[in-house]
């Protein structure tokens, strides 16, 4: 389970974007400098996520 915060919600975001199913106020949102910075920090962090539940053992 992946905890929730700000860089998580920006990740979901940023995957809506991608699909087409994000609101027009979610895209104006992520299309500013601090949209922007949240996006790369969920990236980040749904990479981290991503990469420790890949190596962990079973």
């Amino acid at each position: 389970v992946a905890p929730l915060n700000p860089a998580w919600s920006a990740f979901l975001i940023l995957v809506d974007l991608e699909v087409g199913t994000v609101s027009d106020a979610a895209r104006r949102v992520m299309e500013t400098d601090e949209g922007r910075r949240r996006g790369e920090e969920g990236l980040a962090e749904a990479g981290r996520f991503l990469a420790a539940e890949l190596t962990r053992g079973k």
